[in-house]
């Protein structure tokens, strides 16, 4: 079993407490204005049995809409899938070399700015992002939802990564897991976008973007950086090494051009902007040709329908408790 827009399960205990807090308030407020009409208000448990039931249900209600949203899928099949957009994954480092200056205002926000025109390109197709440093994570789930991708995007700062590094064969990893979680029938083509200074990635960088190009998966990347420049730290000087020398960064355009060459892609020209990159690779009107993909069930519509069960339920439990 898997969720096809995850995300909204980060919203089922939030909803809980405020439909549960509101639903307390109200009920508050309501008996205080009857008390000085029926003293059943003040002694009869028989309606409060009805308030708690009643707000129980509302929690069901609502756990099972969230549910719903988040598209529970269990039992797949294999069938021959027809390609009609593209799944992008954008994967971006935030290491503290993507502080230097070397492109203004520095490497990270170059790369946000890139990343937007990018995302007013696209047409149809589904972008997610990956954030990476000495650990990755999923900072957006693969979504057609342009206005979440940018506040997330907006959100990602060096700061949000603890642990520093540039661990792209993890971020990688992640990417080939997030096309497998976030699959969707008739959205097959899927590529990986790398934006990284492409320090010290490793060998197990290019093996990551090999299993992915072996899976179907393009993997391109973009270099963040002109030449070289001092990596700002904490303190506001800059980084040192063991013997005081100043660290300076230099993007490995080497690295990153056997990194996109190992999955099936190119390293983007420095000035070659992602919008420009997307017209000329990912843009489409025709169908692709068909791969064998798993296609999953969705279940998402009984829980709708609980739902909305929970929800009359609620009501007429509401209009006896009055009677």
């Amino acid at each position: 079993m898997n969720f096809a827009e995850p995300f909204y399960l980060y919203f089922i205990i939030p909803a809980f407490l405020f439909v549960l807090l509101v639903r307390m308030a109200a009920s508050k407020n309501y008996k205080l204005r009857l008390s000085a009409l029926s003293l059943s208000w003040r002694t009869g448990a028989t309606r409060e049995k009805f308030e708690w039931l009643r707000r129980l249900l509302l929690l069901f209600a609502v756990g099972a809409v969230l549910l719903g949203l988040a598209r529970p899928r269990w039992d797949f099949h294999w069938a021959d899938v027809k390609h009609r957009g593209t799944d992008i994954m954008v994967v971006l480092d935030l290491s503290r070399s993507m502080l230097a200056t070397d492109v203004k205002p520095n490497r990270l926000e170059k790369a946000k700015r890139s990343i937007r025109d990018l995302l007013q390109t696209v047409k149809g197709d589904r972008i997610g992002l990956i954030l990476f440093s000495g650990v990755a994570f999923i900072q957006c789930p693969l979504t057609y939802d342009k206005g979440t991708f940018d506040l997330f995007l907006d959100g990602s700062t060096i700061d949000l990564l603890p642990v520093q590094g540039t661990e792209i064969a993890a971020a990688l990893a992640l990417a080939d897991k997030a096309f497998e979680q976030g699959s969707e029938s008739g959205s097959r083509a899927k590529t990986v976008v790398l934006i990284s200074d492409g320090e010290n990635h490793g060998q197990n960088a290019i093996e990551g973007a090999k299993t992915l190009g072996e899976k179907g998966v393009r993997v391109f990347s973009l270099a963040m950086g002109e030449g070289g420049s001092p990596i700002p730290d904490e303190t506001g000087s800059f980084m040192r090494d063991d013997r005081g020398q100043m660290v300076v960064s230099k993007p490995d355009l080497g690295g990153l051009t056997a990194i996109a060459k190992a999955g099936g892609g190119r390293l983007i020209g420095g000035r070659e902007g992602l919008d420009d990159f997307y017209r000329r690779e990912l843009a489409h009107g025709d169908e692709l040709k068909a791969t064998r993909e798993k296609v999953w069930k969705e279940r998402h519509m009984a829980l709708s329908l609980l739902g909305l069960f929970f929800l009359l339920a609620e009501f007429f439990v509401g209009a006896r408790r009055v009677q």
